[in-house]
């Protein structure tokens, strides 16, 4: 059986992304499992990488980042993920379009 899996949104966001911040943005790639190819994980969705101080014009903005940073981390406790540069990312997106 040939299974791909492609996500328009996801592939365009990525590109946004890059286009934005460029390639060594850090970000958590997540992972899902779909009933057709159990033995096969797909990138679903991502997080950004921890919040850097210096990327914020406050302290306020800062703590406010890490606070929802934290949260969404806590999301993560039931899911298979992998930490990543934004490059990485793109590269895993493509290649799982593809047909296996």
């Amino acid at each position: 059986m040939k299974f791909t899996y492609e996500d328009l949104d996801l592939s365009a966001e990525v590109a946004q992304d890059l286009t934005e911040f460029g390639p060594d943005l850090e970000v958590i790639a997540i992972y899902s499992t779909f009933p057709e190819v159990p033995n096969i994980d797909f990138v679903t969705d991502y997080l950004w990488g921890e919040p850097k101080r210096e990327d914020f014009e406050s302290e306020e903005e800062f703590e406010d980042a890490m606070d929802n940073y934290l949260e969404s981390l806590e999301t993560l406790k039931e899911r298979k993920y992998k930490r990543m540069n934004l490059y990485e990312l793109g590269k895993i997106i493509q290649r799982q379009a593809e047909i296996f």
